[in-house]
Order: C-alpha cells, then structure tokens, then sequence
C-alpha cells in the first residue's frame, strides 16, 4: 500500500475517533434553530439539523421565531432557550 494511502487513512481514523470523543463531551453547546410549534406554556418544539427537539423556555416566543439554544453540558433531553 502506498505511503500516502496509509496516512490518508490513519487520518480519517483519528478524525473520525475525535469527532466522536467531541460529540459525547459534557460541555454547553449553544446553536440557532426555529421554532416549530408549541406545545404548553413554556415549552417549544424546535428544528435543527432536520431533527425536532422539545425545549423550555420562560419566555414568550411564536411559531417561526429564531432563538438561541442550550444544551447543557451535552444533555439534550435539558434544551432551553437563551434570554435574549
């Protein structure tokens, strides 16, 4: 096998490890996303990425809005809206 091959592949491989160490980390990830519809007082249904997620907010927000997302510490199941 070719010298380049070899480390083209050795490169993905620790990418690919990387990325997955990064998605499990237990850091806040903040992102955009729409709202989607409403689902009770204080809590929304958002679309990021092509998923639909439930998130809680104190906030009075509308169907289409744009908003700040929290996931804290990596818990998605724990998404809220920052305060604008």
């Amino acid at each position: 096998m070719e010298n380049q091959t070899i480390i083209n592949k050795l490169v993905a491989t620790i990418l690919s490890y990387a990325q997955k160490l990064i998605d499990k980390a237990a850091f806040d990830r903040t992102f955009r996303a729409r709202i989607t519809s409403i689902i009770s007082d204080g809590k929304y249904q958002i679309e990021w990425k092509g998923a639909k997620y439930t998130v809680k907010s104190s906030q009075t927000h509308a169907v289409g809005d744009w908003v700040w997302i929290c996931a804290p510490m990596n818990k998605w199941e724990e998404l809220f809206i920052l305060s604008a």
